[in-house]
């Protein structure tokens, strides 16, 4: 779609998904942006500590099978609460005093890139040690080799008197390195659609 007049806004908590599907990322914390820049920018220098604890916590970040992931000491502010300061400073490993009685404000680093750390210059080194060769394998490119094939599925409900075809005919491709959404009204059987796949597997 990129020569089309069409864009998504993608909601997710998962970066891994974001970095497959979004041009560009806003990372948000108790209701607030705290970085925005292209994705891969991003997720290749986190320059905020809260996207930085994201990409640690991600599944594949220097895990082992039986390890428990990384996690974020504290818990989230009372979002009916607005106190004064940097609201990830509680839970932050590099907070100062400052950060507690100032708030950030978004400021520009670069070209399309913003972050609100009142520390970022101090602290650059130590968030930014992630690498995307490190963390992220290469997407792969789209090819033609066929990963799904779902041809004429139908699936319907109730008794043979009383029934009701909620997937008619679905025919559907999709091919390695590809993106496809299944975009639908609310009730058109668009997850039982795709537990078909699971329930009937190409042999």
């Amino acid at each position: 779609l990129r020569d089309a007049t069409t864009s998504f806004l993608f909601v997710t908590h998962d970066l891994a998904v974001a970095r497959d599907v979004a041009d560009r990322v806003v990372v948000m914390y108790a209701g607030r942006i705290v970085e925005v820049g292209a994705t891969d920018d991003v997720l290749r220098g986190p320059s905020h500590p809260y996207t930085a604890a994201l990409l640690r916590a991600r599944l594949g970040w220097h895990s082992r099978r039986g390890e428990p992931l990384p996690t974020l000491p504290g818990e989230p502010p009372d979002p009916r609460r607005h106190e004064a300061g940097c609201a990830f400073a509680p839970r932050c490993a590099h907070a100062a005093d400052v950060c507690s009685a100032e708030t950030p404000e978004l400021e520009v680093i670069a070209p399309g890139r913003t972050v609100a750390c009142l520390r970022r210059k101090d602290i650059a080194a130590h968030v930014t040690e992630l690498r995307s060769d490190e963390t992220w394998p290469e997407v792969p490119k789209p090819t033609s080799e066929l990963v799904l094939q779902m041809l004429g599925v139908t699936k319907s409900f109730g008794t043979r008197s009383a029934k009701r075809v909620v997937v008619d005919a679905l025919d559907l491709e999709v091919r390695r390195g590809t993106c496809v959404a299944l975009v639908g009204e609310s009730g058109r059987s668009k997850p039982t659609a795709m537990r078909s796949v699971v329930v009937f597997p190409h042999p």
